[in-house]
């Protein structure tokens, strides 16, 4: 009675199809998480640097086609 019920426990402790899927998204996070931690670090300075952009592009005149 113990091996009948046992043995579908068994065959997915044994089925790795998942495990790839599982490494996968670990590492999804990891990435996530790091570009997350970078973005909070640079955040003023790319803010800075984006709005330099913007201002020079607003202070910049078009030539005449």
């Amino acid at each position: 009675m113990l091996q009948i019920a046992t043995s579908p426990l068994k065959r997915v402790l044994q089925d790795r199809r998942g495990i790839s899927a599982m490494e996968y998204t670990v590492l999804a996070v990891g990435i996530v998480a790091a570009v997350a931690l970078a973005a909070s670090a640079l955040g003023t300075d790319i803010s800075g640097a984006l709005g330099k952009i913007g201002a020079y592009m607003a202070n910049v005149s078009m030539p005449s086609a």
